[in-house]
């Protein structure tokens, strides 16, 4: 058990990476500055001062002083703790519920299912406080008066956390349904609660509105033609053709490492508990499970809550206990000691796998082989994740005195402008954006991009050039096509692009300046072909099993990334030093790397190697 714990411990210390963090900080600053709460955007130019439904201030302000304190690492060290409590709760009920011991397998795997989910946002709080409202509904039924008010007590505090306390009143309106199927009278108690739950979501600084909020993100949610949910990967179901044939695609063999594989596994353990909780008749179950799947299912981003609503139900109604129990004759009344000794000899063994398993998940997350096999771009550790977070370019736009308007990646906005102070072109909030979302995805057509900037008056552009899909490929074809505009920085993550009229003592970022920047030592073209000719490295698989016992693994994706722009934009001999230092670094091999070499010699006609690059890369 504690094995088991410090890995679900292991794996919520993250490298600081939400894109959100940075409005969430920002905000939070503002109202601790200004001493009142925030109620229209300041954060964003072409929507300043419009109303902004700010339901996680209480949350923005207790992130802030942290962050004030103790930077980066505090805030992880804090969503660890958070998430950590969310999970005792939840087990204190399935060991209440399921008193068998064989019930540390689901929890076990239903852990990794969870994992995607660690992220430094409001919705951990969430967690935490459906998980205490499930436990509290329990305890009044069972005639606990004190329960009675801590619900409402919670309920206030939620709404002041996160938009989804109304997830409190759903629960408990599911409870009276489920009551009155099951006994076939109306429980008063139980509709004192749904209202006065209700009525406690009023207690928040927008009072009707804040408590309609969160209907109307469902509302977008649930609209299939809503841009925001075409192009928000969070916002799709798990369950979209796309993203299972994805999955498979980028996968194959290594589908057990794809977080998404253990959230399929969860909801075909909830399939597998449906008849258990039929033949008992429990219907309040039933529809807890039937409402929190189908939240679940409907969008990739409300996991956690399916999982926190309904592992408990699960757990207790799988047929594995009772499995166990009739294959060594276990009958109530009718226990015969040589079986006992059977069973608990079958349980010792059993336990010791899962902690010698966590045990080495554990040495396996800490080195890096969990989340390379895993395809996650996470890093083990405190602190901000550069690889993840433009605070780089953050600091090169404040020393530069780049003091504009700039065009930028909604994921980079919180971040940009909490770094620099001032408001940019969009950030993460997507429920302010409204129809500006239709302007934002205008401006990666080439002949809507200059009359965007021209409308705001913008003359700098920032924006990820990987993991973005079409975003960066298309700001990179537009402004690498524009002779008015020029390349002035670059990193493993994000580029740079300014107005030359505008900023003209501002260096352009050439190839010789990006190759002097980046290499004491520049590879010669022999260097390069003894690297590409060498032996291939291990694949993930290998790498995970050798971070099982203490090796260090690292796939370079600094160099990787670099290697990727350097090409687009046609500095080849950047790019194949990049490349060479990707592969000459890294512990495993970088399939991506592969690829992109052979379409290089591709092009230059050297089929044979292209040939060879391609064979490495399968």
């Amino acid at each position: 058990m504690i094995a088991v714990v410090f890995l679900l411990l292991i794996i919520s210390i993250k490298k600081v990476f939400s894109p959100d963090i940075g409005f969430h900080l920002h905000a939070g600053q503002w109202m601790l500055e200004h001493k009142e709460i925030l109620k229209s955007n300041l954060f964003t130019y072409p929507l300043l001062d419009k109303l902004y439904i700010d339901l996680h201030w209480i949350y923005q302000i207790c992130l802030y002083s942290i962050f004030s304190i103790f930077s980066y690492s505090g805030l992880t060290i804090f969503n660890s703790f958070v998430i950590l409590t969310s999970v005792l709760i939840l087990w204190y009920v399935i060991k209440k519920e399921s008193p068998y011991r064989e019930y540390l397998l689901p929890i076990f795997i239903l852990l990794f299912a969870l994992s995607q989910s660690f992220e430094i946002r409001p919705h951990v709080f969430s967690w935490v406080f459906l998980s205490l409202q499930l436990l509290l509904i329990k305890k009044v039924l069972n005639s606990n008066k004190l329960s009675l008010y801590l619900i409402f007590v919670i309920q206030v505090i939620w709404i002041n956390f996160h938009s989804l306390a109304i997830l409190g009143p759903i629960v408990f309106l599911i409870y009276f349904i489920g009551d009155y199927i099951e006994t076939k009278k109306f429980n008063k108690q139980l509709v004192i609660i749904v209202f006065g739950s209700i009525l406690s979501c009023l207690i928040n600084p927008w009072f009707i509105d804040g408590l309609l909020f969160p209907l109307k993100q469902f509302g977008l949610i649930q609209n299939n033609n809503n841009l925001q949910n075409i192009y928000i990967g969070e916002f799709q179901s798990l369950f979209s053709a796309k993203n299972f044939k994805e999955d498979l695609l980028s996968y194959g063999g290594l589908f057990p490492f794809a977080p998404s594989f253990y959230m399929y596994l969860f909801n075909a353990l909830a399939l597998f508990s449906i008849p258990n909780i039929i033949s008992k008749k429990k219907y309040t179950e039933l529809l807890l499970l039937i409402a929190f799947s189908y939240i679940g299912i409907l969008a990739v981003k409300n996991f956690g809550f399916q999982f926190f609503a309904i592992a408990p139900i699960i757990i207790s109604n799988l047929p594995i206990p009772t499995f166990i129990r009739n294959k060594f004759n276990m009958q109530v009344g009718k226990k015969s000691s040589i079986n006992l000794v059977t069973l608990n000899k079958f349980l010792q063994y059993y336990f010791i796998t899962i902690g010698i398993i966590s045990v080495l998940s554990i040495f396996s997350v800490i080195n890096g082989g969990y989340y390379i096999a895993s395809k996650q771009p996470f890093s083990y550790g405190l602190g901000a994740d550069n690889n993840l977070l433009p605070i780089a370019p953050s600091q090169f736009i404040a020393n530069n005195k780049l003091d504009s308007k700039c065009i930028n990646f909604l994921g980079f906005g919180g971040q940009l402008s909490f770094e620099l102070d001032k408001p940019v072109f969009a950030d993460g909030r997507l429920e302010l954006m409204g129809d500006f979302f239709n302007t934002y995805l205008k401006s990666f057509e080439p002949n809507m991009f200059p009359k965007v900037c021209d409308f705001y008056q913008a003359n700098i552009a920032v924006f990820p050039y990987v993991k973005t899909g079409m975003y960066g490929n298309w700001w990179i074809s537009i402004l690498q096509n524009k002779q008015d505009w020029k390349l002035v920085y670059f990193d493993q993550l994000s580029v740079i692009y300014v107005k030359r009229n505008d900023y003209p003592k501002v260096p352009e970022l050439t190839e010789e300046r990006v190759i002097h920047n980046e290499f004491m030592h520049e590879y010669s073209e022999q260097e390069i072909f003894e690297i590409l000719n060498k032996d291939t490295k291990q694949n993930y698989f290998l790498g995970f099993v050798n971070s099982l016992f203490f090796s260090q693994q690292n796939q370079n994706t600094s160099d990787q990334n670099k290697a990727i722009f350097c090409f687009t934009c046609g500095f080849n001999k950047a790019a194949l030093n990049f490349s060479a230092r990707a592969i000459d670094k890294s512990t495993v091999k970088s399939k991506i790397v592969y690829e992109n070499l052979s379409q290089y010699f591709k092009e230059i006609g050297n089929f044979n190697l292209s040939k060879k690059m391609l064979q490495v890369a399968r």
